[in-house]
């Protein structure tokens, strides 16, 4: 066993991982995306606040700041 060599095919792996499309879970439609990409659909339509159902709710961005109990 080669440490050093372990570690340079967990990294590329990893790597791999992050910058390629590929099922996660294909029965329950789950994919994996590149981080690039994922990274700008967080832009795009913000991230999704639990307990919402409506599609343009679900789309709107989260608000900014905490709240306040």
């Amino acid at each position: 066993m080669d440490p050093r060599q372990d570690f340079l095919k967990f990294h590329a792996d990893q790597e791999q991982s992050l910058e390629s499309y590929a099922w996660e879970n294909r029965d329950a439609g789950t994919v994996r995306v590149p981080i690039e990409r994922a990274m700008e659909l967080l832009l795009q339509k913000g991230i999704p606040v639990a307990g919402e159902t409506s599609n343009t709710e679900a789309s709107k961005p989260a608000p900014k700041g905490g709240t306040k109990p």
